[in-house]
Order: structure tokens, then sequence, then C-alpha cells
């Protein structure tokens, strides 16, 4: 079982983090622009 395009934020911290791999295209533009740039991650350990 993996993840594909998943994206994670928390409310304490908006800043977008997304799995390796992921395709930026498959969220909304406004979505990104509001939670901010996104930071790109390749493990558990990162989060």
């Amino acid at each position: 079982m993996g993840l594909g395009n998943v994206v994670l934020f928390y409310s304490d911290d908006t800043t977008p983090l997304f799995r390796t791999g992921a395709n930026l295209s498959h969220y909304p533009v406004d979505l990104l622009e509001e939670l901010g740039e996104p930071k790109v991650i390749d493990s558990a350990d990162q989060l």
C-alpha cells in the first residue's frame, strides 16, 4: 500500500507538505496560493 498525490498541512503551520513525486497540478492553484510555498518530503521523519 502506498500514497500517491497527498498533501498534508497542520493548523499551526499551513506549509503544505507533499510526498516526493506528487503531481502538484492535481491541486487547485488557489489552494496552493493560500497555503504557501510547498515543501516536498521523502519520509515521515521530515514531518
